[in-house]
């Protein structure tokens, strides 16, 4: 069966729309291996070179197919990014068939004419012209088909990065095939990119599904702290390659202020000084002249512009209306124990309540007793919202466990600002509190311990004022009580030495330079992010510099026994006052740990409780029976009647009793000796801290301690 040229023809322009030429063209299915293909039928008289032609012209016809089954495919992925991409393949597709339309009503008109008139410009449409006409189009189509292949099993700002990287194609045909595809394409996700700068929304038609950078993350509570650092975040994989990391985190960052602003702090005053920057041109769409560069130029602009603007009123809404600062003060005051005067009288009220067991304690008369010593000393003054912030927290207890084990003072924070002072930030200030109040429970217990030790000397002086005055003896009522009381006072005076040292470090090193330089960050910061990186920096020093960053949270977890009165002796060994299992163990830590032998050395001071009031109690006995001898001496002999009781003189303090006491001191000392040398040896090996001044603070009072040791293991040997 013959083929004119002119059938042929008429037939190829069919194929090209991707249906069935008719007697002469069909399409081919092909095998499994293959997607088929337009061709001449096998009884079809035509010659190989149109058969040729044939094929080379009714490719654009199975294009056409092939782009309308992936087009298809990217409308079904629900995905606006998909639905731009597919409106603009559209376009080059109509394109396609407004060409084919005008080559059949140039066939059709072809066809009206018997001849073409010599003066014709325009030659018959013949299969050789077909190819020529429809060679970009072509080209066109499978780069559209290529583009098409690569981006429908991807999403959103994949999509944008595959079209973005054909787009730097070295055939120009290429570029120009992809940048409308890409222009087109971006339009979405710049508008979704302005609505997240300028009204911290996300359209959840487009981000539910992945398609957007910003994904707004499902948080278990409504913390602030949650929404700002966790309830937003960028997603690499859908970030397009033409916005920088930088400027990424910069649209995040407005974005998330001003959502913040709205859901948080409930502040929308933000608004108008936005309405302007809604104007910029170059966020419409490509009909209206906006090209991706332009977009680009304008986010840039918009995301630093914002960004300063509503960051600047975020940090105004914490400062002044939150009063973030005064927070900050609080705690600083109050959970960090830089309120002297509170301190102290809360020492005092407090120290009765604390001495029981720890499954005895009130939290309630806790809590009254900090109220009160609040309201007593100069933190009365302060705003009443800050001072009922302050509240008591009792950790978990442990079998034998005192309430000095188990009590801390929090800080509890609600609203914006707890975007700064976090859960995670708060329980970090507890375990430095915890510390520093064990610090000064010992610190308390050492300032006793002199009153113990100072009555004790006039307890002596009334013995020699006995002495002048009736011609007792008083050295054989004391015994070796003036030496033991001056090693007693060496002793003391060592470690009071330590924990000075020890507060001053802390206090002065740490604490004081960490919260300047916070200070400091406060005043500079442009943005709640750079708030909150000075407030973690400051954290994280006083943290490592009071020794936290290693095992062990507190030396309420090593089982520190509270020695403050004489009530507490069901935890002291008789014979000596010290407290079981602290001869040389750190309560389970870690021995190179420098905590874990801080810890053992305070518990060390906490047992020098035990001797000292073991000596008190026996010499103020002795004084009392003395006392009551010599008075009834004095009544027989005014009466002239003696009996037993008169010639029977009191023994005074016990030999027996002072060398247990001298024994079980030395045993304190023996401990506290090796901590202390455990901890100044382990001080220089933690390079990441500055721990020279206390270093050359302890030299001295290592060199003390082990004169003082040495006097009193000689005097203990000798009395045994």
């Amino acid at each position: 069966m013959a083929a004119t040229e002119s059938a042929l023809v008429r037939e190829a322009l069919h194929c090209c729309q991707g249906i069935d030429g008719g007697r002469f063209v069909a399409f081919d299915n092909g095998t499994a291996a293959d997607t088929g293909r337009f061709a001449c039928g096998s009884g079809v008289d035509v010659s190989p070179a149109q058969r040729q032609l044939i094929s080379k012209i009714t490719e654009l016809g199975w294009l056409l197919r092939k782009v309308k089954e992936l087009t298809a495919q990217a409308a079904a992925q629900e995905s606006v990014v998909h639905e731009a991409l597919v409106a603009a393949c559209n376009k080059e597709v109509n394109n396609c068939y407004r060409l084919i339309a005008i080559l059949e009503a140039q066939y059709q008109q072809q066809q009206q004419t018997t001849h073409t008139t010599a003066s014709s410009n325009i030659g018959p449409l013949s299969l050789r012209r077909l190819v020529v006409w429809l060679a970009e189009p072509q080209q066109r189509l499978r780069v559209l088909a290529s583009c098409l292949d690569a981006a429908v099993s991807l999403r959103g700002g994949q999509v944008i990065n595959a079209l973005h990287a054909m787009s730097k194609h070295g055939d120009p045909l290429v570029r120009r095939a992809v940048g409308p595809l890409l222009e087109e394409t971006c339009v979405p996700f710049f508008r979704k990119l302005s609505r997240w700068i300028l009204d911290g929304t996300l359209d959840i038609t487009f981000s539910s599904g992945g398609d957007f950078m910003i994904v707004q993350q499902q948080l278990g509570s409504d913390h602030p702290a949650s929404v700002w650092r966790a309830g937003y975040a960028l997603d690499s994989t859908m970030q397009p390659r033409f916005v920088t990391p930088e400027l990424a985190q910069r649209v995040l960052t407005s974005g998330k202020t001003v959502a913040f602003l709205r859901e948080c702090c409930g502040d929308s005053e933000w608004a108008a000084a936005m309405a302007h920057a809604g104007s910029i041109p170059g966020i419409t769409d490509s009909s209206n002249g906006g090209t991706t560069l332009q977009r680009l130029k304008w986010l840039e602009t918009t995301a630093a512009d914002v960004g300063a603007t509503v960051g600047s009123r975020l940090l105004d809404v914490l400062m002044r209306r939150e009063s973030l600062p005064a927070h900050l003060a609080a705690v600083r005051r109050y959970v960090l124990l830089g309120q002297g005067d509170f301190v102290r009288t809360l020492l005092d009220l407090a120290g009765p309540e604390l001495d029981k067991s720890a499954k005895d304690i009130s939290i309630f008369s806790l809590q009254g007793h900090v109220e009160t010593a609040l309201r007593s000393c100069g933190a009365a003054v302060a705003d009443s919202d800050l001072l009922r912030r302050v509240q008591v927290k009792l950790n978990r207890a442990l079998d034998g466990d005192c309430g000095w084990d188990v009590f801390g003072l929090a800080y509890s924070l609600d609203g914006p600002a707890a975007a700064v002072l976090s859960p995670e930030a708060m329980a970090s200030y507890g375990r430095v509190s915890r510390l520093l109040w064990n610090i000064k429970q010992v610190d308390h217990l050492v300032a006793q311990a002199w009153h113990v030790l100072d009555n004790i000397g006039h307890s002596l002086a009334t013995l020699r004022g006995l002495e002048k005055e009736f011609g007792i003896d008083a050295a054989a009522v004391t015994g070796d009580v003036p030496a033991l009381l001056r090693y007693l006072h060496a002793q003391r005076a060592d470690m009071a030495h330590f924990v000075a040292s020890l507060q001053a470090k802390v206090l002065y090193e740490v604490i004081e330079p960490a919260w300047a330089k916070l200070e400091a960050a406060l005043r500079a910061a442009a943005t709640l992010d750079e708030v909150i990186a000075a407030h973690e920096a400051a954290l994280q020093a006083i943290v490592e510099g009071t020794y936290l960053d290693g095992p062990g949270s507190s030396i309420a977890s090593s089982g520190v026994g509270n020695t403050r009165s004489s009530s507490n002796s069901g935890i002291m060994n008789k014979n000596d006052g010290t407290t079981a299992g602290s001869s040389g163990s750190f309560g389970g830590g870690n021995a190179s740990d420098v905590h874990a032998a801080l810890r053992a050395a305070l518990r060390a001071v906490l047992n020098i409780a035990g001797p000292i009031r073991r000596v008190a109690d026996a010499v103020e006995l002795a004084v009392v029976e003395q006392q009551t001898f010599l008075k009834r001496a004095k009544e027989s002999e005014a009466t002239g009647e003696w009996n037993e009781e008169v010639y029977n003189s009191p023994q005074g303090v016990s030999r027996e009793l002072l060398a247990e006491v001298r024994s079980g001191a030395w045993r304190v000392h023996s401990a506290f000796d090796r901590h202390v040398r455990t901890f100044h040896a382990l001080v220089p090996q933690h390079s990441h801290l500055d721990l020279r001044w206390l270093s050359s603070r302890l030299e001295p009072l290592d060199a003390g301690i082990s004169a003082a040791a040495g006097g009193v293991r000689s005097k203990t040997t000798s009395a045994s």
